[in-house]
C-alpha cells in the first residue's frame, strides 16, 4: 500500500498487477547472519521466512 501511495498506482488495479510475484524470501533453516547479508545485499527492511512448504513463519526485520 506504502508503494502504491508514493509511486501514485490506483488503487483500482489488481493486486497482481501490483504485487512483486517473487519476492526476496529466507528460509527458517537460514542463520541470522544469512538473513542479514540477504537483507543487507538486497537493500530490506523486512524479509519474510518462510517454512519449508512454502509457509509464511515470521517477519524478520532488519538489525538497527
Amino acid at each position: 500500500i506504502r508503494r502504491a501511495i508514493l509511486t501514485e498506482i490506483s488503487f483500482d488495479l489488481s493486486v497482481k498487477k501490483i504485487m512483486n510475484p517473487n519476492p526476496r524470501t529466507g528460509s527458517e533453516e537460514m542463520t541470522e547472519e544469512e538473513l542479514g547479508v540477504l537483507m543487507k545485499d538486497f537493500n530490506l527492511r523486512h524479509l519474510p521466512i518462510v517454512s519449508r512448504s512454502g509457509v509464511l513463519a515470521r517477519a524478520q526485520p532488519a538489525a538497527m
